[in-house]
């Protein structure tokens, strides 16, 4: 689900406190387009958006959720399932909580 090489690679090129702040922007974006998308819809470039950033974190199923529902939305394909976009990314979310909890003990 997490791709833990590319998170470490990107935490031993920051210090700390510019690692926890790239998280915490992450999830403070992700939590915008998640409102602006139950609010208005989805569109590809929300889903293009969530994508890039998912894989430069290393979120790497987030950001294969997110490709898909791009690529249906390019189409216009009526059956994009964005519950599994949000599914992914808590699921994400609680590998990613589980893997600092470890990495701190």
């Amino acid at each position: 689900m997490l791709d833990w090489t590319h998170i470490n690679m990107l935490r031993e090129e920051v210090d700390d406190d510019s690692f926890n702040e790239i998280v915490d922007l992450f999830f403070t974006e992700v939590a915008e387009v998640f409102a602006r998308v139950k609010a208005k819809g989805a569109t590809h470039s929300d889903m293009h958006f969530l994508k890039g950033s998912a894989a430069n974190l290393g979120f790497v199923e987030f950001s294969k959720s997110c490709q898909i529902a791009e690529h249906a939305l390019l189409a216009e394909d009526d059956t994009v399932d964005l519950q599994s976009v949000f599914d992914s990314f808590e699921a994400s979310c609680a590998e990613f909580d589980q893997g600092r909890i470890r990495s701190s003990a």
